[in-house]
């Protein structure tokens, strides 16, 4: 069967996988919320149009032996989005990934995926690197732009990672962050990594913790086991939603109240809670962000000893352990953990009361 008459869905399809280059048939289905029956039957019919080409995937599900297909569009697809008016800078040869690159792409159309819902939008690498004028042998796969406009570049890495390409990393992260002498502008300053297992994870730490100089520069540098943050993503994009959440927790945020009474102010300690009868700093380690790491690391003994208040850190069970091993040198901190399922459950319970306020607004 073919396309007799096209559809705006139609439509929607073939500029998805000109945006994403690439998209797995599960992608598709869940990206514009088609059954899986119908996924399949309409993804047929679009290739037997002519307008998308079928090809099998390699290395992107580990230790499978079936990785499923990849669906890209043909250039009889972009001659089709032409028409309908679309404005098309690439032809279909363009849009196709290297056969390494393959798996970061649709690894990385995965975390788009699930977090376009939550209105998190993205540009994607070409289109940096035009914009930019950037190498185009950088690593970067996006740059991911939250609910409130703030802009990160992101980095895909699986479950081991080569030495030269940290050090590659590392020197881009460096140069995105420096001050164009030029403009007196910079790309940006923000950055998440994604990795796949543990290995890759305590590869980054590693890297970054003998070579400080992105510390420096960047305002956040996050690190995420990719899974944990599909979801963690969708609901924690700024400081506010993160005090809200850990406000259940009898932690009570006296920011506003004692921050302005501070002698002096200490970089990335910028939240004060009152925990357990005593002021603390509380920071953030949800999201593994190394430069929040680096922060504490400079609040040393002597810091603490004239300000009086030791530092809270929120971290998760399953990376307690490591964010200890990064801050064994402090010993004025305090770690309290958190199930990976109560912050998994805060987020439905949160999109679950949204919708009931929406409805009910509706209904008045």
């Amino acid at each position: 069967m073919v396309v007799k008459r096209i559809q705006e869905s139609d439509i929607e399809i073939l500029k998805g996988l000109y945006e994403l280059r690439v998209m797995s048939t599960d992608q598709i289905r869940k990206r514009y919320n088609l059954t899986e029956w119908y996924a399949y039957k309409k993804i047929a019919r679009l290739r037997n149009t002519g307008w998308i080409i079928t090809e099998p995937i390699s290395g992107y599900k580990n230790k499978q032996r079936s990785q499923g297909v990849y669906h890209r569009i043909s250039e009889i697809g972009i001659s089709c989005l032409r028409k309908q008016g679309i404005t098309i800078v690439r032809k279909a040869h363009h849009q196709l990934p290297t056969k390494r690159h393959l798996p970061y792409v649709l690894l990385t159309n995965d975390l788009i995926i699930d977090l376009e819902p939550f209105d998190w939008t993205f540009k994607d690498s070409r289109t940096l690197k035009n914009e930019y004028q950037l190498n185009r042998g950088d690593s970067l796969q996006a740059m991911l732009r939250d609910p409130d406009g703030k802009e990160f570049l992101i980095y895909m890495l699986r479950e081991s990672v080569t030495e030269p390409t940290l050090v590659k990393i590392q020197k881009e992260i460096e140069s995105y962050s420096a001050i164009n002498p030029m403009d007196k502008q910079r790309l940006t300053n923000n950055y998440m990594i994604f990795v796949q297992g543990q290995h890759s994870y305590q590869q980054v730490v590693d890297r970054f913790s003998h070579y400080k100089d992105a510390m420096l520069t960047s305002r956040h540098l996050k690190l995420f086991p990719l899974s944990f943050a599909k979801k963690y993503l969708r609901a924690f994009y700024n400081n506010a939603k993160f005090i809200d959440f850990i406000k259940q927790k009898e932690i009570v945020d006296v920011t506003e109240e004692r921050l302005p009474l501070v002698r002096k102010q200490y970089k990335g300690l910028s939240n004060i809670v009152l925990h357990e009868e005593e002021e603390k700093y509380l920071v953030n380690l949800l999201d593994s962000d190394l430069v929040s790491i680096y922060n504490i690391n400079q609040y040393r003994k002597e810091q603490y000893q004239l300000d009086g208040r030791k530092v809270l850190a929120i971290t998760t069970n399953s990376l307690a352990a490591e964010h200890r091993k990064m801050l064994q040198g402090i010993k004025h901190i305090e770690f309290y953990s958190i199930k990976h399922q109560e912050i998994f459950d805060y987020i439905e319970n949160r999109k679950r009361v949204l919708v009931e306020d929406s409805n009910e607004r509706r209904f008045k």
